[in-house]
């Protein structure tokens, strides 16, 4: 039967209603943002890391690394543990192409930050493996203290300058704990701990760290001991380290007259020792 006349008017506007309808609820959900992906390149390596950018926020997902030789991609890969991670601070392009260990061979360094209330800084760093024609990834996770990169020998290698993360909390609150120093290098995918060999910073760092004790008690002279046991481990873990532990001990017996005292005594040269710092 043909429809009569004012039918389809009707059914016409019935549709247009929802049409509108519907574009109306596409609009008001939020679509995915697209991947984006940052390039760089060095003489025959290019290194591209592509990631879902979080809405209105300084986080991503999936981030994927992609490494190619002359033209040739030898590794495609999600990066471990890559959900919602941080890009580098002020927008820079968080890959870097470098050669860490003076071996004439580039490794590809990807540094990203976790984030929350402990961030963690996290280097990923690609290695060459020239028999096998492709890369092999290392990680080391920084934890809240992060690192630099300096030259402290004044040749091409360089060292990763940090902080020991197995003190927080150890004697005391994170605010006050005191993390000794802790210096790393990267050789042909290992890391070493090299803190030893620079006495210099070493010795700066003890300084640093009896300076807050002597602070909190020059600021401070009702404080109790929570306030001072974190930075004096920091600064007896130094000690250790440049081998002037008895000096070291004999200036916290002078100091350390709080009720927990033997203690306090007994547990950090207990952790020092299971740290390695006590040999």
């Amino acid at each position: 039967m043909a429809a009569a006349a004012g039918d389809v008017p009707m059914k016409a506007r019935s549709l247009l209603t929802t049409l509108g309808l519907s574009l109306a609820v596409l609009s008001s959900v939020a679509l995915p943002a697209q991947a984006e992906t940052k390039t760089l390149v060095n003489g025959p390596i290019s290194a591209e890391v592509s990631y879902d950018p979080e809405p209105d926020s300084r986080f991503v997902n999936n981030v994927r690394i992609q490494i190619s030789r002359q033209g040739q991609t030898l590794l495609d890969a999600a990066v471990p543990e890559s959900n919602l991670v941080a890009l580098a601070a002020r927008g820079e392009v968080p890959v870097e192409i470098q050669d860490l260990d003076a071996d004439g061979e580039p490794e590809v360094i990807l540094d990203l930050y976790t984030g929350g209330a402990h961030c963690c800084t996290v280097s990923n760093i690609y290695r060459y493996l020239p028999d096998q024609n492709t890369y092999q990834a290392s990680t080391k996770d920084w934890r809240d203290y992060s690192y630099r990169r300096e030259f402290l020998n004044g040749d091409a290698v360089p060292e990763f300058v940090s902080a020991d993360p197995r003190f927080a909390y150890q004697f005391t609150s994170f605010a006050g704990s005191g993390v000794p120093v802790q210096i790393w290098n990267y050789r042909a995918g290992r890391w070493t701990d090299v803190t030893r060999q620079y006495p210099a910073r070493i010795y700066n760092d003890a300084f640093r760290w009896w300076q807050s004790f002597e602070r909190v008690r020059r600021e401070n002279p009702n404080h109790d001991a929570l306030e001072v046991r974190g930075v004096l481990a920091a600064y007896m873990a130094d000690k250790y380290l440049l081998g002037q532990e008895e000096d070291g001990w004999r200036r916290l017996r002078q100091v350390y007259r709080y009720s927990d005292r033997e203690q306090y005594f007994s547990e950090l040269r207990s952790f020092l020792r299971e740290t390695g710092y006590a040999r």
